[in-house]
């Protein structure tokens, strides 16, 4: 008796099963249209209040606008390196030549500068200096 070969096409139902009645597919259904449903009444208690144009009240400054002092975080290369330094600590960027400066401040004191360099070298930034804002 010869060997059977191996073939790389799947076997019919009733070649692999002889003798069990094979079940026929049946074609696939289209999908019933979905019916309308009726709009929702409307409930005047559910009617959204009048949009009025409230303002946020200002908010006060953090520091000074005018300070004698600043401090100066880093020198980046990339704007966007700045910026994301900025948004971390709260600080600005600025363009100085081909770099990008992120500062803190101005600060009306010393004090408040000090604080502001503590913040920035607790963040990892253990090169940043106060500079007089002269």
């Amino acid at each position: 008796v010869p060997a059977a070969m191996p073939s790389s096409e799947p076997a019919s139902p009733a070649i692999a099963n002889p003798g069990l009645p094979v079940a026929k597919e049946k074609p696939a259904k289209p999908f019933a249209k979905p019916k309308s449903m009726p709009a929702p009444k409307s409930d005047p208690a559910l009617k959204a209040a009048p949009r009025t144009s409230a303002k946020p009240a200002p908010k006060a400054p953090a520091v000074a606008l005018r300070g004698k002092y600043l401090v100066q975080v880093g020198a980046f290369a990339s704007e966007a390196n700045a910026r994301s330094g900025a948004s971390k600590i709260g600080g600005s960027v600025s363009p100085a030549g081909k770099l990008w400066r992120l500062k803190l401040g101005p600060f009306a004191t010393e004090a408040e500068a000090k604080a502001a360099l503590a913040k920035a070298k607790v963040a990892g930034y253990s090169d940043a200096r106060i500079q007089r804002a002269d």
